[in-house]
């Protein structure tokens, strides 16, 4: 699940083995380092689901959980049947129910090779030599320095969690992010937001290095969030992603976001 994505001043990263509310884009995750202040504030691909396709968007409907929403034209979907990250993700929080991710996958093929290259390939998680020639030879001196840094590609997840506390969706939120420990200790819901004809929250957990960026809402017992993963060397950081400052990739995305009975 992305950058992603913006005000991170702390300097300690930790990682834990849980998931950012409904798994975030990584099944280890940065944990928070202050909350969101903005103005602006995976699903399983079967055949009950669909796609729809218009020149620039497509639009995904999930059946199980009844809420669809757009991502860009040539896009590619991660899910829990073809990402592992996702499939543990949806074990390790028993809150979340469902996820899904759709990313510029041709992008992150080059700023992954780029990286690679950079480090004479010394990553076994990482493109091998072979896997980057044709990708590197296409792309000038320039790119290849502009895509050489701590960020990564554009990318959407959707995620559904449920809360059956029987708790408002802020007090859920905050003590949901809160139980996971470390800076999380201090997180609070950002301002309200507007989804689905929803009220809700931004939510911003993630520090220094990258971090989820989403709007979170709730019908019923299920939460709905959709939102963004950044990844970047510093709070000033910028590259292919999706968190400039007012967000607009997933406040894009929250206005065609749709909850059907």
């Amino acid at each position: 699940m992305g950058k992603q994505i913006p005000t991170s001043t702390g300097l300690i990263i930790v990682f834990a083995a849980a998931v950012i509310i409904g798994g975030g884009s990584l099944t280890y995750f940065y944990v928070s380092c202050n909350s969101l202040d903005y103005d602006t504030t995976t699903t399983v691909n079967t055949s009950k689901n669909k796609t729809t396709t218009t020149k620039d968007n497509k639009t995904y409907q999930d059946a199980d959980y009844k809420y669809s929403f757009q991502y860009p034209t040539g896009w590619t979907e991660k899910n829990k049947d073809n990402d592992k990250d996702i499939k543990t993700a949806l074990s390790v929080n028993k809150s979340l129910l469902d996820k899904i991710y759709f990313v510029d996958a041709i992008t992150q093929k080059k700023i992954d090779c780029v990286r690679a290259d950079s480090q004479d390939y010394s990553d076994i998680s990482g493109p091998t030599k072979n896997e980057c020639v044709t990708v590197l030879q296409k792309l000038s001196a320039k790119e290849k320095e502009d895509l050489n840094g701590p960020q990564s590609a554009q990318g959407l997840y959707a995620a559904v969690m449920k809360n059956d506390t029987g708790k408002d969706l802020k007090t859920w939120l905050t003590e949901h992010l809160q139980a996971m420990g470390g800076e999380l200790v201090n997180y609070t819901p950002g301002k309200e937001i507007t989804m689905a004809g929803l009220k809700g929250y931004a939510s911003q957990s993630g520090c220094c290095a990258g971090y989820d960026f989403s709007y979170v809402v709730q019908k019923g017992d299920l939460v709905y969030e959709m939102g963004t993963y950044w990844e970047g060397g510093d709070s000033g950081t910028k590259g292919i992603t999706g968190a400039d400052e007012d967000n607009s990739l997933v406040a894009d995305a929250a206005k065609n976001f749709k909850i059907t009975e």
